[in-house]
C-alpha cells in the first residue's frame, strides 16, 4: 500500500475512483503484470475482513445513511434551480467499493430492450447480445458475485401481503426477473450470499489482488485535475493531507461516477465551452456532452403502520425481499417502465419495525438534468441538477406509481396487515428517526410496547407522518401532482453524463469501444456516466458490466 504522503510515482495506468467501476478496472488491468496500475480513492480504505459491521450487514439502511460514507455536503437540485428553493442532500458514496459498499444490493439488470436501445442510439457493440455474456460473468452460475433471495416462507407478513395483493390484482409471479423480460412480482435477487454483503471492494480487491507487485492503492486522496500534454492525458494531480502531488501515467481511467467524472473532466478543461468559461476554467478541449444527459429514477414512498402482531423485528435481516415491475399507460419507452419494492421496516429499532413502506419509481425516465462546476477548484460546490419529472410523462407515470401503491396498501389495510397509511418522514426528520444509540434503542422499545397496547400511542407516532387524506380520491389530480413535486426523491442511481457514442455525435463524450474520450489520447471513462440511457434496473450490476467490458478493451489496447 502506497504512503499517501510520499506520492512520487509513475504508472502505466492510473484509475481514478475505487467505487464499483474503479475496483473492477484496477483488478482487471493489474492482471497484466507488465502494467503498473495505481488506484486512487478519495474515501477511506476497506481492507478485506476489516469492513465495519454496518457495511458487512445485508441490512443496508445503517451504512447507506451514515454520512461518513458519503461525499460531504453534496447537494442536488430536484428541479431546475429557481429562487426560493434550495438543493437537497444527495448521498453519493465516498468509500472503497462505492455504492456497492452501502446500497440495497439489488441484483437487477433491466431488460434486453435497454441495451438494444443503447446500440440503436450509437453505442455500437452494446446491444443485449453483446452485453449478456458480461452479465453472466458477473452474476451467473460461476459469477463474481453470489446472487441470493430470501425464501418466501421466511417473508414477514407485510411482504406476503404485498405479493398476495399483487397477484390478486392480476400480476404474475416471476421466478427470475433477470431471465424473464416481462411484468410481474418477484422475490428480489441480491448481490449477496444472504449472510454478508459482497461489495466490489470485497469481490475485486481481496488480499491476493492487493498484494500484486504492480498494483498500488492510495486512499484519502482526491484527484483535482487530469494533466495533459497537448491533447494527450499524462497523469493526474491529487490532493492529499499536507498538499498536492502529480502522478504521471500513460493512461488515465476515470471511474469517479456520473457526478464525479464529468466534474473532473470539466475542471481539467474538457467540456462545454460556455460552462467552463462561466466557471473561470480555461478550455482545453471542447466536448459539449460532458455533464449533460444526467438521469435518475424519480421515486416516491407511502408508509403504513403495521397492525399489532404483524411486525417481525429484524427477521429476516434484509428489509426488502419482494418487488414488482409493471407498465404504465402513457409509456413512450416500452414495457416495465414502473417499479415498486416492499420495505418491511423503516429503521433498525422497535418503532421502525412497526412501520412498513412501498417505495416506487419511474424505471425509464425521460427527464434529463446536468452537472457542472461553479468554480475551477474542487472546493467550489458543483451545480447538480437532477431535474426529475421535467418531462410531463414522468410526472404522469409517477402518479401511476403512487396510485398503484395506495391501492395496494388499502387492500393490505383491508386484510388486517396495516392500520394506517401516510406519507413518511423525510430529510432531517428521517435521519433523526434512523439515528442509532443504546438510549435511543431503549426509548424506541418502550414506545413500541406502548403502541401495541394503546391507540393513543399509535396516534402519537402517526403525528410524525403526513396523512394522505383525499390525495387519491377522484378529482384530486392537482393535489397529488403537488405532493409528487414536493416529495419526489432520487433513487441514488445517477447515470449518463459522459455518454457513449460515435465521434460525429455532438452529445457523445466517449467512444463505445474502450470508453476513450473523443479527441484526447490516453483518457478513458468506465463508469455509469457512459450509459446513453438509464436501464430499467438498479444500476450496480449494469455499472459493473460496463467496467468489465471497457477494462477488457483498455487492457488489450495497453498491451
Amino acid at each position: 500500500m502506497m504512503d499517501s504522503h510520499n506520492l512520487h510515482y509513475r504508472a502505466d495506468i492510473v484509475v481514478v475512483g475505487a467505487g464499483a467501476a474503479g475496483c473492477v478496472a484496477a483488478s482487471r488491468l493489474s492482471e497484466n503484470r507488465n502494467l503498473r496500475v495505481l488506484l486512487v480513492e478519495a474515501g477511506r480504505n476497506l481492507p478485506p475482513g476489516q469492513e465495519t459491521a454496518s457495511i458487512r450487514d445485508v441490512y443496508s439502511f445503517t451504512a447507506a445513511f451514515d454520512r461518513r460514507n458519503h461525499w460531504p455536503d453534496l447537494k442536488a437540485w430536484t428541479w431546475r434551480p429557481q429562487p426560493g428553493h434550495a438543493p437537497r442532500n444527495y448521498e453519493q458514496a465516498r468509500i472503497m467499493g462505492g455504492g456497492t459498499s452501502i446500497n440495497g444490493q439489488q441484483a437487477s439488470i433491466g431488460i434486453p430492450a435497454d441495451y438494444d436501445d443503447w446500440a440503436a442510439s450509437g453505442a455500437s457493440g452494446w446491444a443485449w447480445s453483446d452485453v449478456s455474456p458480461w452479465f453472466e460473468k458477473l452474476a451467473g452460475k460461476d459469477g463474481v458475485f453470489p446472487v441470493s433471495t430470501v425464501a418466501e416462507e421466511l417473508w414477514p407478513p407485510f411482504a406476503r401481503s404485498f405479493a398476495r395483493v399483487a397477484e390478486n390484482a392480476g400480476n404474475r409471479r416471476l421466478s427470475d426477473p433477470n431471465a424473464e423480460s416481462i411484468d410481474g412480482w418477484f422475490s428480489m435477487p441480491t448481490m449477496s450470499d444472504g449472510q454478508t454483503r459482497t461489495s466490489a471492494a470485497k469481490a475485486y480487491l481481496p488480499d491476493a489482488v492487493r498484494s500484486r507487485p504492480n498494483l498500488e492503492i492510495v486512499t484519502d486522496a482526491t484527484v483535482e485535475t487530469v494533466e495533459f500534454d497537448g491533447r494527450s492525458a499524462t497523469g493526474v494531480r491529487i490532493v492529499v493531507p499536507g498538499g498536492r502531488s502529480a502522478i504521471a501515467a500513460e493512461r488515465v481511467v476515470l471511474a469517479a461516477g456520473a457526478i464525479g467524472t464529468p466534474l473532473l473532466l470539466q475542471r481539467s478543461g474538457v467540456g462545454p465551452e460556455d460552462w467552463l468559461e462561466a466557471a473561470g476554467i480555461r478550455i482545453r478541449h471542447r466536448v459539449d456532452g460532458v455533464g449533460r444527459n444526467l438521469q435518475e429514477h424519480p421515486s416516491f414512498a407511502l408508509s403504513g403502520l403495521l397492525a399489532p402482531g404483524m411486525a417481525r423485528g429484524m427477521t429476516p435481516r434484509r428489509h426488502i425481499v419482494a418487488a414488482m415491475r409493471f407498465s404504465s399507460t402513457v409509456s413512450q419507452v416500452g414495457p416495465s417502465d414502473l417499479y415498486i419494492v416492499a420495505v418491511n421496516r423503516a429503521a433498525w429499532h422497535a418503532v421502525g419495525w412497526r412501520i412498513a413502506s412501498l417505495f416506487g419509481w419511474v424505471n425509464k425516465p425521460l427527464s434529463r438534468g446536468w452537472v457542472r462546476p461553479s468554480g475551477p477548484r474542487g472546493e467550489s460546490a458543483p451545480e447538480v441538477v437532477l431535474n426529475m419529472l421535467d418531462h410531463p410523462d414522468d410526472l404522469a407515470r409517477l402518479g401511476e406509481v403512487a396510485r398503484r401503491m395506495y391501492a395496494f396498501m388499502s387492500a393490505m389495510k383491508a386484510d388486517g396487515t396495516l392500520t394506517d397509511i401516510g406519507l413518511p418522514v423525510a430529510g432531517a426528520a428521517f435521519r433523526a428517526f434512523t439515528a442509532e444509540g443504546v438510549m435511543r434503542a431503549l426509548a424506541m422499545h418502550a414506545a413500541a410496547q406502548a403502541m401495541d397496547r394503546s391507540k393513543l400511542a399509535r396516534r402519537a407516532v402517526l403525528k410524525s407522518f403526513e396523512p394522505v387524506g383525499s390525495l387519491f380520491e377522484a378529482g384530486a389530480d392537482e393535489a397529488l401532482r403537488t405532493i409528487l413535486h414536493d416529495r419526489v426523491a432520487p433513487g441514488w442511481h445517477p447515470v449518463g453524463t459522459c455518454r457513449m457514442g460515435p465521434a460525429d455525435d455532438p452529445a457523445a463524450v466517449v467512444d463505445p469501444v474502450a470508453g476513450a474520450v473523443h479527441g484526447i489520447d490516453g483518457l478513458h471513462v468506465v463508469d455509469a456516466s457512459v450509459m446513453p440511457s438509464i436501464p430499467r434496473a438498479n444500476t450496480a450490476l449494469p455499472t459493473l458490466m460496463i467496467a468489465e467490458k471497457l477494462s477488457d478493451a483498455i487492457g488489450r489496447a495497453a498491451g
